[in-house]
């Protein structure tokens, strides 16, 4: 074994703080500094501790988080679960089935599980987190560009496409990993009746008769979709329900967020 001061070096001799040998006492009472054996035992309990798996990334705190959180819910409203309005409302239990007469629209869906809305007016899933994959920050952003539009109340002619209803369109957002945005991909994402998915239900819109209009006149959520890359603009369930959806989403570039309004459209 190892001497110190003529006697065996153990603990009786070697002090320990936090693990890690400091000094040995000598037979006269002097202490003997192991300066360099702390600071190679120091460095070596340090790098085992930061070598648990590959860097992360650095990303803002808690705090940040819960800031940009209340902002808001000062702002927008909780994004918390609200009650529910219009056809959201209604694709609960009130709307009307064709394509099984005997479908019970009391227990039957349109959406599975229902779509939900936030206290602040934000079309929403149930299961929905948007800080899973995105800052609050960036909910911030988007939520700041919808609700605008929204409160501005300028988007544009109703619905339209053979409507009788007065509902309104509705900001929508959530989270998306998903891969690209298509029609089907966000009806999937959603659950909607598989009868709702088909390619004889979906149909694809445009406003290509309005493009030579100015920006007023088309209204925002047309302007809306022309500020984004990937966009998808549809009604899906045509002679198969009533309201039917209807969708003008966008994926928000840099972020994993799908957002945009939705409404319903009534065919009698």
């Amino acid at each position: 074994g190892k001497w110190a001061g003529g006697k065996k070096w153990d603990r009786d001799w070697l002090h320990v703080e936090d693990d890690v040998p400091t000094y040995f006492e000598g037979q006269d009472g002097s202490k003997n500094p192991l300066a360099v054996h702390v600071v190679a035992m120091k460095k070596t309990k340090r790098e085992s501790s930061d070598d648990s798996g590959p860097a992360k990334k650095k990303t803002k705190g808690a705090g940040d988080n819960a800031e940009m959180l209340a902002k808001i819910k000062r702002e927008f409203g909780s994004l918390e679960s609200g009650d529910r309005k219009g056809v959201i409302k209604e694709w609960v239990k009130e709307w009307y089935c064709y394509w099984d007469e005997d479908y019970d629209t009391g227990k039957g869906h349109v959406f599975k599980p229902h779509l939900e809305m936030t206290k602040g007016g934000v079309v929403r899933t149930k299961d929905w987190d948007v800080l899973a994959d995105n800052s609050a920050g960036d909910g911030y952003k988007v939520l700041k560009e919808i609700m605008a539009i929204d409160k501005a109340g300028s988007h544009g002619p109703e619905i339209g496409h053979g409507d009788e209803s007065d509902y309104p369109w509705m900001p929508f957002m959530i989270p998306w990993t998903d891969g690209k945005l298509t029609p089907v991909s966000l009806l999937k994402k959603l659950n909607i009746h598989k009868e709702l998915r088909d390619d004889d239900a979906v149909a694809l819109l445009d406003d290509d008769e309005e493009e030579d209009d100015s920006d007023e006149e088309r209204g925002n959520i047309s302007v809306f979709l022309d500020k984004h890359k990937e966009t998808v603009y549809f009604h899906t369930g045509s002679e198969k329900l009533c309201p039917l959806p209807v969708f003008a989403v966008a994926k928000m570039e840099g972020m994993n967020l799908v957002a945009g309004f939705m409404g319903g459209i009534v065919h009698t």
